[in-house]
């Protein structure tokens, strides 16, 4: 029994010893499996975050994800890196050659990284760097956790084979232990489930890299330039296919494998063909060297044109990472900006301008090649002083733009004058974002302009004293002439015999014809000097035309050639306009269809004529039978001093300057002037000036007419003959005048502006006729001048103008003047001043000839009612009469609402269209206060104006139911009064 005791005890002490040393052995092979795991894990987990972590940082590159969700992956990417520094993960990567050199790489890339991915949220542009390097890295992770995995693999079989060893053993001595065996088994069961549970995460973290990898892959085929990637021997790893396309002549063997030095032998032989070996070898020793040295990008032609921006960069791990990219384009623009710079520069230094640009980040000033020769140094050297300084301070402080023109002396001591301009530009706060100028080299323009400005001095001043000599010149001829033609008029005025008789008449004539002459050259004179003044007054076109029909019905008489005479009846009556200067164009026309027309007619037309451009104008056109003009002459019919030929200087005399005379007057009028001539058939002239339509002047100002006057028998009463002087500056008037005087036997001199008429006033005269606007000296003044002197007689002097305003009236009053005759002057007016003269009447009542309205002056003017009647019948008269009452009346409603409004321009619209019409029918009270309206419109006299609208209103009904009731009574008129 004590024997099978200690067999008993010896038995279940080796039954414990064995069962302890299962259990040691056991516990061993779980750390084994344990260690296995943890390396198996971490490997897998240090792939997967690394992906994620680039994922975090490509959001961000491209502005849809968060900078602290991209560091904190980073946080998480270094915690599974820091898990392999202790435990049991350290001793699985220190068990495997070559995992240990991977991971320390990538820890020291990481720690390179680390403060780019700090300032992320300042520089959000790093993250795209960062993924970069993290992409570059996920080969050699790939490549530690292929290492890792395929070292855990074996040790795990090999664990699991000793764990069932183990287990068997245990089996074999648990059929003494129950527990013992069932606590073994358990064990190795739950080690095999966890290896499993390893194993399935490890092919989902495969998975996972495998996806990761072919996102790397579409990326990198993405990707805008060519990319590739060599391994540490040189050898190609992966590329995309636009490194294919880029290396399109050795594409057959990029291919995986192949050797960077064999890519670049095979390009250099094939691009390169006519290099020497020698050159070949040193291009691919030069190449292989910046393969590896990261030299930065540089720039390489190929030999089909294209230039390839080369960029290789080195890896941590001996990785060469590559990118190519075509800037043929880029090196295009570059270029062709170069030669945009070159024409630049040569254009400002031809123009002698530079141009010039303030920055307000630094102050700095950035300026042409041309700006600095001009200037003779750099604006940024002394920019507080200098004349750039001072522009961008002056659009700093007022925001306007500057220039400014300085003379500068040059260093080589040459001065120059520059002008310095500037110009803001602001941004959306107001402030300069930055402001740019010029300097241009003006010298050479100003001494230009200086002489230009000499020249054209001495040219206006020898055409002054050409303008000057030729008014002198015509001046002082014409007071002899004149004294001339008087001397022979009077001279006529004595008994002669016949031929003494016909020679006087020769020399007056002459002398007539030399003052014709010296007009033109006056008026040419004036014209050029720029002193001929037009005058606005209303001009009766049937008068005008058939003054000068008389002028010239003498000579035509005596060639026998006949003149008629149309008017269009479209044309009104009176027309705005200066009434002797249209007349002296018409008369030059006239005149010279006279003389140059041998037989047949002359025919005279005015016409209402239609222009797009300047609405309705007066037409008028002189048509002749007389010789023509040639077609090759044609084009100098306007010019000065020029007649077609010398025969007909000799022949019809005249200084070549009538229809340039013309021409400059019609142009001032606001015309036009032309003609169209056959030779030998005949020429037709015409002119034309803008239609207006005036009203009649006699009730306005003055009456000029009178009573009828037997002229003999007032000369016969007197005994002699009445010494008369004109004063007159317009040629044609002074014709007209004089011959209206001299037909009724007064002697006649003509002056042609104040200064002549102050000298000539001394020769004693019956009475002066003086024009109040006229050159050199007006009537005004020579009338004070006149009646300040020591000779004057009381000589009475009448004015003669255009102007009908009161103003004028009174200032002819101020100056001395006895009387006022309103142009066109009637035959009748000029002898009843005359007579009124002789007669000493002017000095008792001075304003004869300017009667005021009279009370007792009738409302309607019967004879202007009688001739209106006579051109119409019974039936057309009521109806007008009719028409005119109701827009009367209308027109009266139109210009109370003036009144109610002041509105000055709607009274003197509406009077002066209702004193047209009033006149019309002879309605001289109502004519009357609207034409005194009207002109008190125009001298902006409000309070006048007003009144006498106000006035207008109380006699419109009147005057109109007096007017009915008259035509009533003389026409037998059924007329109404409208209303």
């Amino acid at each position: 029994m004590a024997n099978w005791g200690l067999v008993a005890l010896v038995v279940v002490f080796f039954l414990v010893l064995t069962a302890g040393l299962a259990m040691i052995v056991i516990q061993q092979n779980q750390r084994d499996v344990l260690w296995v795991e943890g390396g198996y894990w971490g490997a897998a987990q240090l792939e997967i975050e690394t992906l994620r972590t680039i994922d975090a940082l490509d959001a961000v590159s491209i502005g849809v994800g968060d900078g602290d969700d991209a560091r904190q992956r980073f946080d998480i990417l270094w915690s599974r890196v820091t898990y392999f520094d202790g435990g049991e993960a350290a001793r699985s990567v220190s068990g495997i050659a070559g995992a240990a050199a991977i991971l320390n790489a990538f820890r020291t890339e990481l720690a390179k990284l680390d403060p780019a991915i700090l300032s992320l949220g300042s520089r959000p542009e790093e993250a795209f760097r960062v993924a970069q390097t993290l992409r570059h890295q996920i080969v050699s992770l790939h490549e530690f956790g292929v290492l890792v995995r395929g070292q855990e693999t074996r040790t795990l079989l090999a664990l699991l084979d000793d764990g069932g060893t183990i287990a068997a053993v245990m089996l074999s001595f648990a059929a003494v232990v129950y527990i013992i065996g069932s606590l073994i088994v358990g064990l190795l069961l739950r080690s095999m489930t966890r290896t499993q549970s390893l194993l399935s995460q490890v092919e989902a973290a495969r998975r996972d890299a495998d996806r990761a990898h072919s996102r790397l892959m579409q990326a990198v085929e993405a990707l805008p330039q060519a990319f590739v990637l060599f391994d540490e021997q040189d050898r190609l790893s992966v590329c995309n296919t636009r490194y294919r396309e880029t290396y399109a002549n050795v594409a057959d063997l990029i291919v995986p494998g192949v050797r960077f030095e064999t890519l670049l032998r095979a390009g250099i032989s094939r691009y390169r063909k006519g290099l020497s070996s020698a050159d070949q070898l040193e291009r691919i020793r030069h190449r292989m060297r910046l393969h590896r040295s990261n030299p930065g990008p540089i720039e390489v032609l190929l030999d089909d044109g294209r230039w390839i921006l080369v960029e290789d960069r080195l890896t941590s791990d001996g990785y060469v990472v590559g990118l190519r990219t075509d800037i043929t384009n880029l090196r295009l623009r570059e270029e062709e900006l170069r030669r945009s710079r070159r024409s630049l520069a040569d254009a400002q230094r031809l123009a002698r301008i530079g141009s010039w640009e303030w920055c307000p980040e630094d102050g700095h000033i950035d300026c042409s090649d041309e700006t600095e020769r001009l200037l003779g140094t750099h604006p940024n050297e002394d920019i507080k002083s200098n004349w750039i300084g001072e522009a961008v301070r002056s659009c700093q402080e007022t925001d306007h733009d500057y220039r400014k023109e300085c003379l500068f002396q040059a260093p080589d001591g040459e001065n120059r004058q520059l002008v310095i301009s500037a110009h803001r530009e602001s941004g959306t706060d107001g402030n300069a974002c930055r402001i740019i100028g010029t300097v241009q080299d003006v010298t050479v323009q100003r001494a230009a302009e200086a002489a230009l400005i000499v020249a054209k001095q001495a040219a206006e001043r020898a055409s002054l004293a050409k303008s000057e000599f030729l008014a002198m010149m015509s001046h002082e001829i014409r007071t002899p002439i004149n004294g001339v033609i008087g001397t022979l008029g009077l001279i006529m005025d004595h008994q002669m015999g016949a031929e003494q008789k016909r020679l006087v008449s020769i020399a007056r004539r002459s002398a007539e014809d030399l003052l014709e002459i010296l007009n033109d050259i006056l008026d040419l004179s004036k014209m050029e000097a720029g002193r001929l003044e037009f005058e606005d007054s209303a001009v009766h076109l049937h008068d005008l035309v058939e003054s000068v029909v008389d002028l010239i019905t003498p000579a035509a008489q005596e060639k026998g050639i006949d003149i008629h005479v149309s008017v269009d009846p479209e044309l009104p009556q009176y027309v705005r306009g200066d009434e002797g200067r249209t007349r002296q164009i018409l008369l030059n026309l006239a005149g010279n269809a006279v003389k140059f027309t041998e037989k047949g007619h002359i025919r005279i037309h005015l016409d209402a004529a239609r222009t797009d451009a300047a609405g309705k104008q007066v037409r008028v056109s002189v048509l002749d039978t007389g010789i023509g003009i040639p077609f090759d002459r044609q084009h100098e019919v306007f010019a000065e001093f020029n007649q077609l030929d010398r025969s007909y200087a000799r022949r019809f005399g005249g200084t070549g300057l009538g229809l340039a005379i013309c021409k400059r007057l019609v142009s001032l009028m606001g015309g036009t002037i032309g003609f169209s001539s056959e030779p030998a058939q005949g020429s037709t002239f015409w002119f034309t000036w803008p239609l207006a339509a005036a009203e009649h002047p006699a009730d306005s100002v003055l009456t000029q007419s009178g009573p009828e006057l037997d002229w003999g028998e007032e000369l016969s009463r007197l005994g002699r003959c009445p010494r008369v002087l004109v004063a007159e500056d317009n040629a044609t008037n002074q014709l007209i005048i004089r011959t209206l005087l001299e037909r009724v036997g007064c002697r006649v001199d003509t002056v042609a502006n104040g200064v002549e008429a102050v000298q000539a006033a001394p020769l004693g005269f019956d009475i002066i006729f003086m024009d109040l606007q006229m050159p050199e000296m007006d009537g005004f003044e020579a009338t004070l001048r006149i009646r300040s002197s020591s000779f004057d007689r009381r000589c009475p002097i009448v004015a003669l103008t255009a102007n009908a305003l009161e103003d004028a009236r009174q200032r002819c009053e101020e100056a001395g003047m006895d009387g006022f005759l309103l142009k066109p002057v009637k035959p009748q007016a000029l002898q009843h001043a005359i007579m009124a003269a002789l007669r000493l009447d002017m000095v008792a009542t001075p304003s004869l000839l300017i009667p005021n309205a009279r009370m007792d002056q009738p409302n309607i003017d019967l004879d202007t009612l009688d001739a209106l009647a006579k051109e119409l019948d019974d039936a057309s008269l009521e109806s007008i009469l009719a028409f005119f009452i109701s827009d009367s009346q209308v027109r009266a409603d139109h210009l109370v609402n003036a009144v109610e409004c002041r509105n000055l321009d709607g009274v003197k619209r509406e009077a002066h269209s209702l004193a047209g019409s009033a006149q019309t029918f002879g309605a001289i009270r109502l004519a009357s206060l609207c034409r005194q309206a009207e002109e008190a419109c125009i001298l902006n006299d409000s309070g006048m104006a007003l009144a006498l609208a106000q006035s207008i209103g109380g006699v419109l009904d009147g005057d109109l139911n007096e007017l009915v009731v008259t035509a009533r009574a003389r026409y037998s008129t059924t007329a109404s009064s409208g209303g």
